[in-house]
C-alpha cells in the first residue's frame, strides 16, 4: 500500500488545494458575534456500509471540534455543514450526541424546523438541523459547541450502486472529510455481510484489508483503517456482484403487492455473445499526470478482473526503450490467474515515460490485422502533444488508411498537469481532445478524459470498460408479474432510448399481484433485432427490508421536485417526506436535547464501538520477529500456511486458534495447533477443503490466527 501512496500523493496536494474553491464548507461560528469563525476539525470518522438493493446505506458518524483555532471553554460556537452529495442521493436520517444519549432527528417541514432550530440558539440548547439546498447542496447545522469541545453526529444516506456482472461499487464521501481543517488520523470503514452481499474491496486501494470481526449479538463484521492519504482521492467501495444470469431482483412485500428492486445486465440476460477482444496501448507521459503509470497499471488490473472472463482475452501494447511490443505474442485469455500474472509481470517492466502514440497505434492495427481479429484499441495516455488540427488531421488520414478494416478505439485521456489547450473551429480543445474525440467518434468508439482533479479516474475508466460491447438501439424493458402488474416505476440509470450492452439497467418500482415476475426486454443489437422474456419464480427473487420503501418515496421526491413548482405539489412533497422520513427540499431533520416529550433514542446502536485496532499481516514481513505466510497464494489443489511468532510472545495452547473463513464470515476450517519445533512457529497444510471434508468453491479466504491479545489475518486465494 505505501508504493499506492507514494504514488498518489502529487495528485492528493493538488485535490487538497483544489477543494477550497468548491462549494463545501465545515466551519465554526460565534452565531452572537459572527466576524468569530475558523475552518473546523473533523476528529474521528466511521463510515458505516449497508448493501440495499440497487443502492448502498453508508452511516456517516462524525466527531467534529474547533481544534486549533484558539476558542477557549468560554465561546459558544455553531457547526455550519455545507456539502454535496450526489443528485439522486437519500438522506433518510440524522443522529446527535447530547452527552452520552443519542437523539435521533424528527422530520418537520422546513419553516417549522428553521423556526425551532432558530428559537434553540437564541436560549442556548442543543439541536442540530439539516435542510436540502438543491438536488446536490445540503447544510447542516449544530449547535452549541464550547470551543475547547467537540459534537458528534451521524449522517445516514443512499446512494444508487455501479454494477458490472462481477461487481457493484458506489462512491465513498472522502470529499466531505477534506473539509476537515485537521488531517485525519484514520477514517474507519465498517461493513456488515450477508448471504448476497460479500468481498468488499476499496477499488483504488485493494491492498487495504478488510478485517473480519465478530460481534456477539450483531454477528460479523468487516473492518478497514484507510490512512490520511488514502482519503484524500475520490475512493469507491466494491463488492462481488450478486446477480445471476444477468439479473439481480429484490422485493419487500407490503398487503397484496409490495416494491422490487431491479438490476438487468443486458449482454447476459439477453444472451447477447459479447466475447470482448481488447488491445491496451499504455502511453505515459510522467509531466503531463499526477497519476504514476504503476497506478494505471493497477486500476488496468481491476478493471479487468471485474469486466472480464474467461471467454474474453486481451494484450497490452508497451514501450520498453526503443521497443514497441506487445506484453505476450499472443492474445491473453482473460481468467482471473492469467489477468494476475501478466499484469504482475507488467509492473515490473521499466516502461518509458514519453509518448510514441502513432506508433503504438500503427503496430496495434498490425498486430489485429495479422490476426483477421474483431478487435478494440483502448488508449490510455497522458500526452497532449496531438492538439492541433493541423497535426490532428494528417494523422487520422494515416491511421485510417493503414487499416483494412473498422478497429473501434476506446480512448482514456487522463493528462491534468499543464495541459495545453487549443481554440479552432469556434471551441477550446484540452491536449489531444481534438485528435481521441475524432478517432473514437469515426470509429464507433467513445472517449472520456478527466475534466477536474476531484473526478474519480476509477469511476471514468469503469465507465468506459461498460461501454466496450457497444449499444442497443431502442431498447425497451416492460416488467409485470404471472397474475399481476407493476406500475409506478423509476429508472435510476437514465432515460435515454440506446443502453449499452455491458451496462446494467437499475429500475425501483411497485407490484401487485402474484409471483413469477416477469421481465421482457427487446431492441436492435448491430440491427439485429434482440428480445428476451425471463420469468424469475418467487424462490429466486431476494427479500428486501423496509428500507426499500424510503428508497422508493426519495425516487418519487426526485421526481416531483424536478417538476415545476407550485402550492399543491409542494405540499404533496412534504407529506410525503414527512410519512417516509426522506429529507426533500420543503422538509429538514431536527434533532433536538433530551426533555419531557423528546426522549432519547433506546435503539440507536452506535456502531463506532466496534471499530478496533486490529493489525493485519500480509504475505510479507512487517518485523524482524514476526511473521504470516501461504505458498503458494492463489493456490490450486493447496497452500502452506507458516505462521512464525515473536520470541518474548507466549500463550498457552489453550488461548490460541487457527480457523479458516469465507467472505461471508462463516467458519471453513478449523486446525489443531501443529508448532514445528517450539511454541513459535506454526506449520498448516490447507487442501481446499472444509471441516467436512467437502472442497470449497473458489473465491476468497481469511485464515485467522486468534489469542487473547491480537487478531492476525491473512487472505488466501482459491483458483480451480
Amino acid at each position: 500500500m505505501k508504493r499506492l501512496l507514494q504514488i498518489l500523493f502529487p495528485a492528493i496536494l493538488i485535490f487538497s488545494m483544489q477543494t477550497a474553491w468548491s462549494n463545501e464548507k465545515l466551519i465554526v461560528q460565534d452565531p452572537q458575534r459572527t466576524w468569530r469563525y475558523g475552518d473546523a476539525t473533523i476528529e474521528e470518522a466511521v463510515i458505516s456500509i449497508r448493501p440495499k438493493g440497487v443502492y448502498m446505506e453508508y452511516g456517516l458518524y462524525l466527531t467534529i471540534s474547533a481544534e486549533g483555532l484558539n476558542f477557549t471553554q468560554n465561546d459558544i460556537l455553531e457547526v455550519i455543514y455545507e456539502f454535496e452529495l450526489p443528485e439522486n442521493a437519500i438522506v433518510h436520517d440524522l443522529w446527535l450526541w447530547v452527552g452520552e444519549d443519542i437523539m435521533r432527528a424528527r422530520m418537520y417541514d422546513r419553516w417549522t424546523a428553521a423556526n425551532i432550530y432558530n428559537g434553540i440558539v437564541n436560549r442556548r440548547r442543543d439541536p442540530a438541523i439539516i435542510f436540502k439546498e438543491s438536488p446536490t447542496q445540503y447544510r447542516l447545522l449544530i449547535y452549541p459547541m464550547r470551543g475547547n469541545e467537540s459534537r458528534r453526529i451521524k449522517l445516514t444516506y443512499l446512494v444508487p450502486t455501479d454494477w458490472t456482472a462481477l461487481s457493484v461499487q458506489a462512491k465513498l464521501p472522502t470529499h466531505l472529510l477534506n473539509l476537515s481543517h485537521q488531517p485525519l488520523s484514520v477514517f474507519n470503514v465498517i461493513f456488515w455481510p450477508d448471504e448476497q452481499w460479500h468481498s468488499p474491496q476499496i477499488q483504488e486501494f485493494p491492498e487495504i484489508p478488510f478485517i473480519l470481526n465478530e460481534h456477539p449479538s450483531l454477528g460479523n463484521y468487516f473492518q478497514a483503517d484507510l490512512p490520511p492519504e488514502a482519503i484524500e482521492i475520490p475512493l469507491h467501495f466494491s463488492l462481488s456482484s450478486p446477480m445471476e444470469n444477468g439479473v439481480y431482483l429484490n422485493h419487500l412485500p407490503i398487503d397484496d403487492g409490495g416494491i422490487y428492486q431491479l438490476a438487468f445486465l443486458p449482454s447476459q440476460a439477453m444472451e447477447v455473445s459479447l466475447d470482448k477482444k481488447v488491445l491496451f496501448l499504455i502511453d505515459h507521459v510522467a509531466e503531463k499526470t499526477t497519476y504514476n503509470v504503476a497506478l494505471i497499471i493497477d486500476m488496468l488490473r481491476i478493471q479487468l478482473l471485474n469486466h472480464f472472463t474467461g471467454t474474453d482475452s486481451f494484450n497490452v501494447m508497451l514501450i520498453e526503450g526503443l521497443n514497441i511490443h506487445t506484453l505476450s505474442p499472443e492474445w491473453i485469455p482473460a481468467n482471473a490467474a492469467s489477468i494476475e500474472m501478466w499484469m504482475d509481470q507488467l509492473q515490473n517492466k521499466q516502461l518509458n515515460d514519453y509518448s510514441s502514440i502513432l506508433q503504438m497505434i500503427e503496430n496495434s492495427v498490425s498486430y489485429i490485422q495479422s490476426r483477421n481479429d474483431n478487435a478494440c484499441i483502448f488508449i490510455l495516455s497522458s500526452a497532449d502533444h496531438l492538439g492541433e488540427f493541423q497535426v490532428a488531421n494528417p494523422l487520422l488520414d494515416h491511421i485510417f488508411n493503414i487499416s483494412d478494416r473498422e478497429i473501434p478505439f476506446q480512448i482514456f485521456d487522463y493528462a491534468n498537469l499543464d495541459v495545453e489547450s487549443h481554440w479552432f473551429g469556434g471551441r477550446s480543445y484540452r491536449g489531444n481532445e481534438y485528435l481521441y474525440g475524432a478517432l473514437s467518434r469515426q470509429t464507433n468508439g467513445e472517449f472520456r478524459r478527466l475534466n477536474s482533479l476531484s473526478q474519480s479516474i476509477s469511476a471514468v475508466v469503469t465507465e468506459l470498460f461498460s461501454l466496450l460491447g457497444g449499444f442497443i438501439n431502442a431498447f425497451d424493458l416492460q416488467t409485470s408479474l404471472e397474475n399481476g402488474f407493476c406500475y409506478a416505476r423509476y429508472d435510476i440509470t437514465n432515460t435515454d432510448q440506446d443502453y449499452y450492452i455491458g451496462k446494467p439497467f437499475l429500475q425501483i418500482g411497485k407490484y401487485y399481484g402474484d409471483f413469477p415476475f416477469n421481465i421482457n426486454a427487446s431492441g436492435l443489437y448491430y440491427n439485429s433485432p434482440v428480445f428476451t422474456n425471463l420469468s424469475v419464480p418467487a424462490e429466486n427473487i431476494n427479500s428486501a427490508d423496509s428500507l426499500s420503501e424510503e428508497i422508493w418515496a426519495g425516487n418519487n421526491i426526485q421526481g416531483l421536485e424536478s417538476r415545476p413548482q407550485t402550492n399543491s405539489l409542494i405540499t404533496e412533497i412534504v407529506d410525503i417526506s414527512l410519512a417516509e422520513r426522506v429529507l426533500s427540499r420543503y422538509t429538514a431533520f431536527l434533532a433536538l436535547e433530551p426533555s419531557d416529550t423528546v426522549q432519547p433514542c433506546t435503539d440507536c446502536y452506535d456502531e463506532t464501538g466496534l471499530v478496533t485496532g486490529i493489525e493485519e499481516l500480509s504475505d510479507t514481513t512487517r518485523t524482524d520477529t514476526l511473521k504470516l505466510t501461504a505458498f503458494p497464494n492463489p493456490f490450486n489443489a493447496s497452500t502452506t500456511i507458516e505462521m512464525r511468532l515473536p520470541q518474548n510472545f507466549y500463550q498457552t495452547p489453550e488461548e490460541l486458534s487457527f480457523r479458516i473463513f469465507n467472505v461471508l464470515g462463516q467458519q471453513v476450517k478449523q486446525f489443531a495447533l501443529n508448532p514445528r519445533g517450539n511454541r513459535h512457529n506454526f506449520h498448516f497444510e490447507w487442501d481446499g477443503r472444509n471441516d467436512r471434508g467437502t472442497a470449497v468453491a473458489s473465491g476468497v479466504y481469511l485464515f485467522v490466527a486468534n489469542s487473547q491479545s491480537q487478531r492476525k489475518v491473512l487472505k488466501l486465494i482459491l483458483m480451480k
